[in-house]
């Protein structure tokens, strides 16, 4: 039985998770999460193809992935792997790290956004953009500027606060082969983060931060380079837009009725963070001085904003 902590809470799961970080606490402190391996109902034959899922209620969703198994994730607080015949541990670590988890957050009344945030003096800083825009690089060359790490890829909001909180999530990153090498992480690859492709889960550098941080910048990445870092302020509506784009399975999410939830998280955001639309230099020889001109821009914004945490 393995113990872990993530977004503040103990889970108690039956399989290893190399992206997770060790529960510090005592072993008998009673687990907040469960990621068991067992049986669950089935509602489609396993030669259906892609993902399916069915919701019943606001606190139970069932998915089906195609070659892998079945998920029941239930109140918040309980994740079930059926896999398949055949399906490897890797695999099933793979799915249940991954985007179906957001499921368990929307339980818990949170917001998952597609996002790597990091510690900038005492406040979180995020970088959304789609799967292979680069921002996961992006996110490791923060760290190499003594940034640490708050989570990447989802992160998780806590919008019912004064402002919004990143909750400390997946406190290690995931890679391909190539930025490892270009920024000198592959002696810090620790897991495959890809059962295919070179792709691995890598420590960071700092120690990364064990409680919530407020959000006050978010950039979101477009799928355009430039020849330098361009960003722009998106007002509420294009902020709106961006932040839906970046909103981890809606439909799946719908389903389980959050609709006001995640409007509600989503105009928290806007309403208390600078948000910004930013075009980064294609190659990873940029991604050092693409992050020192992030950190300039939040830095010199937030100063003359009179580090309010309000959009300029």
């Amino acid at each position: 039985m393995y113990q872990y902590i993530l977004c503040g809470l103990k889970v108690e799961s039956d399989l290893a998770f190399p992206e997770l970080t060790p529960w510090p606490g005592a072993r008998e402190h009673p687990f907040e999460i469960e990621f068991r391996l067992g049986p669950v109902e089935q509602l489609w034959g396993e030669d259906e193809k892609g993902v399916q899922f069915e919701a019943d209620g606001p606190d139970k969703i069932t998915f089906h992935i195609s070659g892998a198994g079945r998920i029941l994730i239930e109140r918040g607080k309980r994740v079930v792997f059926d896999a398949f015949s055949a399906v490897d541990e890797d695999r099933i670590r793979l799915q249940l790290i991954g985007t179906i988890q957001s499921m368990l957050w929307y339980q818990r009344g949170y917001l998952p956004l597609h996002a790597s945030a990091l510690l900038v003096d005492d406040r979180a800083i995020a970088i959304g953009a789609c799967s292979h825009s680069g921002k996961s690089v992006l996110a490791a060359a923060l760290t190499k500027r003594g940034c640490p790490l708050i989570v990447d890829d989802m992160m998780v909001v806590d919008w019912s606060q004064e402002v919004p909180i990143v909750l400390p999530g997946y406190q290690k990153l995931r890679l391909w082969k190539d930025a490892c090498e270009q920024l000198g992480l592959m002696r810090d690859t620790i897991a495959k983060a890809h059962l295919i492709r070179d792709k691995f889960v890598v420590e960071t550098v700092g120690a990364p931060p064990k409680t919530p941080v407020p959000l006050t910048d978010m950039l979101i990445l477009t799928d355009r380079r430039g020849g330098s870092l361009s960003v722009h302020p998106l007002g509420p509506v294009q902020g709106l837009q961006h932040l839906l784009a970046a909103t981890h399975m809606l439909d799946a999410a719908r389903a389980l009725g959050r609709h006001e939830q995640i409007f509600a998280g989503l105009n928290s955001i806007i309403g208390n963070v600078r948000i910004w639309r930013a075009t980064a230099p294609q190659g990873l020889q940029y991604a050092r001085a693409t992050a020192d001109s992030i950190l300039t821009l939040v830095r010199t914004d937030h100063a003359a904003s009179g580090a309010s945490g309000m959009p300029c």
